[in-house]
Order: structure tokens, then sequence, then C-alpha cells
């Protein structure tokens, strides 16, 4: 059986763990001329090599022990430990086992104390508001949570799903909705800020009996796929007419119209839809100047 002799504290082995059947180490710590402790690792051949890997790691743990004797004025130890290799990584595992176990069960109690004080801390400090608005013609007096947007005003609390949730960041349109006559984007706008204010939906754009004019432009000109951005489309299409945009040139309706997008790619007809109920182009098919402007 071939054993490794590692002398002082360094225990940068230049020695390998050698054969499996290596059952112990002799640890024999030794004082350098200048009083401190030396480590030089070799073998019973003389050999002296570097160790690295899992034996260095398992090693240093004892270099933190031997480091911590005073050996200055004793000299060398007459009968050295023997720490049996087995023993000591078992030791030294159930050590780190237990530690880790014991950190992480203190970090979730933390963890959980703190999650609970900010929930508790953020319940309290939640502001509720009292509005009172007009959907569709129908007055609403509504105590809702401050931070609520006005699409989710209108489909989780009045049920008004026409109105679509899209980006929820004010890129592609299809929350449009109308307040006071204007066209705005509802998944930026809060519900606590329109307070006394007139808001119309797709839902209250037809008549009782008989679509909008822009619902039906809508549905001759075939302007629309999947449908989710078609009611942003068509509120923002009769907004564009009130505004006077879709009286001039198409280049001037398809700038106009931009804020919406349609990931089906129908503009040229959306387009159309929207010129055809302004009156600026016949009801027809899309005519070449409607198709060069969507390209």
């Amino acid at each position: 059986m071939e054993d490794d002799v590692i002398e002082g504290s360094s225990l940068r082995l230049r020695g390998r763990f050698g054969p499996r059947s290596i059952s112990r180490l002799h640890c024999n710590p030794a004082t350098g001329s200048n009083g401190s402790l030396i480590g030089v690792a070799t073998n019973q051949s003389g050999e002296s090599r570097r160790e690295t890997g899992f034996a260095a790691r398992c090693l240093r743990s004892v270099d933190r022990v031997i480091a911590s004797i005073d050996f200055h004025g004793a000299g060398p130890l007459k009968n050295p430990p023997e720490i049996k290799r087995r023993e000591f990584l078992r030791n030294v595992g159930a050590a780190s086992a237990t530690g880790a176990v014991h950190a992480s069960h203190s970090h979730a109690d933390e963890s959980a104390s703190s999650t609970n004080g900010e929930a508790s801390g953020n319940a309290a400090q939640i502001d509720r508001v009292k509005i009172s608005i007009r959907i569709n013609g129908q007055p609403h007096d509504l105590t809702i949570d401050s931070r609520t947007t006005l699409v989710d005003l209108l489909r989780e609390n009045l049920g008004l799903f026409g109105t679509k949730k899209g980006c929820d960041h004010g890129s592609c349109g299809a929350c449009t909705v109308h307040i006071d006559g204007k066209r705005v984007l509802s998944c930026l706008t809060l519900a606590a800020t329109i307070d006394g204010a007139d808001v119309r939906t797709i839902e209250g754009l037809a008549g009782e009996d008989s679509l909008h004019p822009m619902q039906e432009a809508f549905l001759r000109c075939d302007a629309y796929q999947c449908g989710y951005c078609t009611p942003g489309q068509i509120m923002s299409g009769v907004a564009c007419i009130d505004e006077g945009h879709a009286s001039g040139p198409a280049e001037e309706t398809r700038e106009w119209m931009s804020g919406n997008l349609c990931r089906c790619s129908a503009y040229p007809n959306i387009l159309a839809a929207v010129r055809q109920t302004a009156g600026s182009e016949p009801v027809n098919d899309p005519t070449e100047a409607t198709l060069e402007a969507s390209r």
C-alpha cells in the first residue's frame, strides 16, 4: 500500500492521492526556518507532484485545522495524528450538508417573513377611488383600484369584451376606444383619470337595428382575417374620418391609421373600408391608389 505524507499547512499537494487502496493520510506539520508552516507533499518513493480536484478541496479542510495549531516553540509533533480518509470525508460531508440545510431553512424563513410583510404592507397601501363615467351612453358609478387601466375596467369589471387587450404596451392599437370623441389607447389610460368622461367602445358603435357604416364597409371590403385587431381598427377608422384625415390622399389616411397593426396584413382592405366610409372612394373593390398606398 502506498501512502502520501503531507507536511505543513499549504496542502498544495505535489503528490497524487494514489490508488483507491490508500485508506489514510499522515499529516506531519513542520516548521520552517522562519517560523512559518511549510507544505511539501511527497510519497514514499520521493516523487513530488501537484494535487488538484476533489482531493485538493478535501485536504484544504485539513490545512485549516493544522494551521490553527500553534507549533511555534513546541517543535515537531512526536506522535502525528492519523486521519482515516473515509472517516474524514464522511465527517466533512455530514457537516457541510448540515450547514447547508440550516442556511437554506434560515433563508427560506427570512424570505417568507419578508414576502408576507411586503404583501401586508402593499395590501394596506392600495388606494381605491370612486369615479362616475358614461360608457356607451350608460352611467356607471364605480369604486376601483387606482391602478386599474381602462381596458381592464371594460373587460374585467363591466364585461365589455369587444375592446381587445393586445400588447398592453400601447403599440398595437387593438384596445382603441373613444373618450369624449377622441381615440385613445385604453391600455395606457388609468380609469381613475377619466372621472366624468364619456366613453364609447365597439359595443356602442352600431345602432339598435343596423350596423355602423364603418362596420358595414369592413364586411363589404373583407377588411379582416382573424378579427382580433378589428374593433380597434374600426374605432380608429371612425375617429380618422371625424378628424378629417380620410378625405385627402390615400397616403394621408394610411399615415393616420398607422397606429393600428394587423398581423394578418389586411391593410389594403382596411384602408379601402375607411376611405369608402368617408366617401373618398366609390363603394366597390379597392382602387389602385388605395392598393398602392397600402404596400
